[in-house]
């Protein structure tokens, strides 16, 4: 979105101050590059998981040097959450699911964060200075497996008339029609906590239900380092247990009750409660029949149309542990649990912007409401596309899982 004009977030062209030039000065690439640096319009990128991510690069590729993509994240590391669920499952493959950002322009990206390069080329960044680390590389740590430090942050260099764009470790703590508040300030770039926009990508994504979303305090600082532990923890959790209950019946639950019984065959037993008539109840149906196949021949018990109820009877921890070791249904059935794996749905990031335009974001569901051309709007209805049979708290849902499925 560009920078509105009033809280409801209407659009409008950002105009540029004139740019003046001394005659006396600007014989040197030097004044010049200093002087469309101070005319510099930002265009920030907030989020870079997959769709920040790839909008901050399609738009370092093709905005005119007039323009800088600032993405911001509050990881070090791209953190690709569709493997989560199996990583959280199986051992030995923790540091695969974070990937180092590479530079926005192309032409600058070092061999250190570029996946072809070889393993020395990694093992090489300590001793690099064009591209310096924000902390001694001595006291980083380093995963045997992919030679990767594991708690540096995205490290850039200078900003220039080739590299001019930024990715920018830090969490967003506000935004207004002009600005963006960040945790910490920059001044390696001239930047301080709150830096003016003149364009701005919401791609905050969504978050998980506990237990399968980290806590500010298992985050780290969004490290590399820190969610490779937090993933270990998730094996031993799982490990440990012998009944596990997962909740949803979409794809992340799909996922962690195949993986749980293809992996602990021999030692656990894995119940999966959905409260439709079918899985995936937004897919075809036949992919119901078979994954319904699927998982009875991995031995998982499947309960349909029933929902696990959490009442004084129930004590259920930070990590998903059920203190009692078991769990009821609505319909009246009594399952041993030592693990409940919430896979209920994702809900959306949408409170900073709902901060800022309240009547851009539908109160019932968390969504954005979007105009035709991806802009924000504030009047507009969020078009449902989901089955008449799903309540509106569906339409965020992962994979067709329904927040209904618990029912406190």
């Amino acid at each position: 979105m560009s920078r509105p004009t009033s809280s409801t977030t209407a659009s409008r062209t950002p105009t540029a101050a004139p740019h003046s030039r001394n005659p006396t000065t600007t014989t040197t690439s030097q004044t010049e590059d200093m002087a469309s640096r101070t005319a510099i319009k930002n265009v920030f990128v907030l989020g870079g998981s997959y769709g920040g991510g790839r909008a901050a690069r399609l738009l370092a590729q093709s905005l005119p040097k007039t323009h800088r993509v600032i993405l911001v994240d509050r990881n070090s590391h791209h953190n690709h959450l569709y493997v989560f669920p199996r990583y959280a499952v199986t051992s030995g493959h923790e540091h695969k699911a974070f990937i180092p950002y590479a530079r926005l322009s192309p032409s600058c990206s070092p061999p250190a964060e570029r996946a072809s390069s070889a393993p020395s080329a990694l093992r090489s960044r300590s001793s690099s200075t064009s591209h310096p680390t924000p902390s001694s590389p001595s006291a980083l740590s380093s995963d045997p497996a992919s030679r990767i430090l594991l708690d540096a942050a995205p490290s850039n260099p200078p900003p220039s008339a080739q590299d001019r764009h930024l990715i920018l470790h830090a969490t967003v703590e506000s935004i207004s029609a002009s600005s963006v508040t960040l945790s910490r300030a920059f001044e390696e770039y001239g930047l301080g906590r709150e830096v003016d926009y003149d364009y701005m990508v919401y791609a905050l994504g969504s978050r998980m239900p506990q237990p399968l979303e980290m806590s500010e305090e298992e985050r780290g600082g969004g490290t590399k380092k820190a969610g490779v532990q937090w993933l270990k923890r998730r094996q031993e959790l799982v490990r440990e247990a012998r009944n596990v209950v997962v909740v949803g019946g979409g794809a992340l639950g799909i996922q962690s009750a195949s993986d749980i019984a293809h992996h602990h065959s021999s030692s656990h037993h894995v119940t999966l409660v959905h409260s439709r008539a079918r899985l995936l109840p937004r897919f075809d149906p036949q992919m119901h029949d078979l994954i319904l196949r699927q998982l009875r021949a991995l031995g998982v018990q499947i309960i349909l149309e029933d929902r696990i109820v959490l009442d004084e009877r129930t004590t259920v921890d930070r990590e998903g542990r059920v203190r009692e070791g078991r769990v009821r249904t609505r319909g009246g059935r009594e399952l041993e649990c030592d693990l409940l794996l919430l896979c209920t749905g994702q809900q959306p990031n949408t409170s900073l912007l709902s901060s800022l335009s309240p009547s851009s974001v539908d109160p019932q569901t968390g969504l954005a409401k979007n105009t035709a051309v991806v802009q924000l709007g504030d009047d507009i209805t969020v078009q449902e596309s989901v089955p008449e049979d799903l309540d509106a708290a569906a339409a965020w849902t992962f994979g067709g899982a329904d927040p209904s499925d618990m029912h406190a």
